[in-house]
């Protein structure tokens, strides 16, 4: 499906599968689970931002992988305005009658007419709540309350927030409709993870979400991430780490003979495919399912794990970007439930979760890394040049060398550090062994005077 998308619309596959996996991600919400060791179960909820031109295709390749979801959403609302919508009406104007009823008589003090007030005013709020939970599977914006009030209403408390065109979304989540520099990045890394919220509000009842679940795709232009790539708050707040950002590079092809046609056949697979997991899992109301994990595919993802581990420990080649490293195990965690998903279907639960799965998923986690590391690359040097700046500054301001010792306690820099800046720009400076008469010999970094 992700071929015959790119083709029909003549957009890199990267895109395309893009779209297929939010898609997948979507139909899954937080009904399925792996066991990724010991006690701890990791949902297939994925935060996905494409990067893209715009007149390039994403709109079409967009709107042909998630076609089949915002059916199944359609058909669902549909039924609950036809049957259970105008039920809930009822019950609710039964509801108010019986309060208007009740008060009067409790104000004459009658019988049980408090009690029965009380039991009516419980009714009403039932009904009311069940009436804001009309399906809602993806949307495209919401400031956060709105994305609060749509989790609370909707199975297993998740949401899709997907969008060909992101831009808007993320003005909400940066904080376009809050006051000051305030930003809303702490409810979405929430919502990704599944960390309680509870969100109080001024003239309504508090909306209290024990786990909510929320899926991410959206596509935006070079320019945003651009924006988004140099916000220390994104990166510190661990929003933007928490993405599968890459560059689709893609470029507007030129027009065939004819246009492509997804075979007939192939989409009604496709689109039986995420209605079984919407209906098996994404409309579960009970606790969700859980994918067993044998001892090989966890021994590949645990060495996965391990190896993204050493790579970010202080001198590691990743070490100064390790928010981002820290996330790269559990996406690959994460991938493995959609593919297992894709492989199952609403069955995905009865089987265990296998290897060949699993090395599918480190091989497209290391993909990510591999995109995610190239959008990075440019911002990495500027602050590795920006923290050289800095110590060649410490360095001049005292004589032209100091202690490794002096350069970590006063100001900042780990030893690995320096060792890699000193590595890297020999010809600048040095690591010399200073052996005083008395006392103990110590490691010291020097300016080399004619550079």
């Amino acid at each position: 499906m992700v071929r015959q998308i790119a083709k029909a619309a003549m957009v890199p596959e990267s895109l395309a599968a893009s779209a297929v996996l939010g898609t997948v991600s979507a139909a899954l919400g937080s009904g399925l689970e792996v066991e990724s060791g010991g006690d701890r179960r990791t949902r297939g909820n994925l935060f996905q931002l494409p990067i893209a031109q715009t007149g390039t295709g994403k709109d079409l390749a967009f709107n042909l992988a998630a076609s089949p979801i915002q059916q199944v959403e359609r058909e669902s609302r549909d039924r609950w305005n036809h049957v259970s919508g105008p039920a809930l009406k009822a019950r609710l104007q039964i509801a108010n009658k019986r309060i208007k009823t009740l008060e009067a008589q409790a104000s004459e003090s009658k019988g049980n007419a408090v009690h029965e007030l009380e039991d009516a005013i419980r009714e009403k709020e039932t009904v009311e709540k069940a009436l804001a939970s009309c399906p809602l599977f993806i949307t495209t914006d919401a400031t956060r309350e709105a994305l609060a009030a749509c989790l609370s209403t909707q199975p297993g408390e998740a949401l899709a927030l997907m969008s060909a065109e992101g831009r808007g979304a993320l003005s909400n989540i940066l904080g376009r409709y809050t006051k000051g520099d305030a930003t809303d990045e702490d409810a979405y890394c929430a919502c990704f993870s599944g960390t309680p919220i509870n969100q109080q509000r001024r003239t309504k009842a508090p909306i209290d979400l024990k786990r909510p679940c929320l899926t991410l795709l959206l596509m935006v232009q070079p320019d945003v991430w651009t924006r988004l790539s140099v916000m220390d708050i994104l990166r510190e707040s661990e929003l933007l780490p928490r993405f599968l950002t890459f560059d689709a590079h893609a470029e507007p092809e030129p027009l065939p003979l004819e246009p492509h046609c997804i075979p007939a056949n192939l989409t009604a697979s496709y689109a039986h495919l995420i209605r079984a997991l919407c209906e098996a899992y994404r409309l579960r109301e009970d606790a969700p399912l859980c994918i067993r994990c044998a001892l090989e595919p966890y021994a590949l993802l645990r060495d996965f794990d391990n190896e993204c581990r050493a790579r970010r420990r202080t001198g590691g080649d990743v070490h100064d970007i390790a928010g981002f490293a820290a996330r790269w195990a559990e996406q690959a965690w994460r991938l493995s439930v959609g593919l297992h998903a894709m492989a199952h279907g609403d069955t995905a639960h009865d089987h265990p979760l296998s290897a060949e799965t699993a090395r599918h998923a480190i091989t497209l986690a290391r993909w990510f890394i591999e995109q995610q590391l190239a959008l990075l690359h440019a911002d990495r040097r500027k602050r590795q040049g920006e923290r050289l700046e800095r110590l060649c500054e410490i360095l001049r301001n005292n004589g032209g060398e100091a202690s490794l010792r002096a350069l970590r306690d006063r100001h900042g820099f780990t030893r690995e550090e320096v060792i890699a800046l000193a590595h890297e720009h020999a010809r600048m400076m040095q690591i010399v062994m200073e052996r005083p008469e008395t006392g103990r010999p110590s490691e010291c970094l020097k300016l080399i005077q004619n550079e």
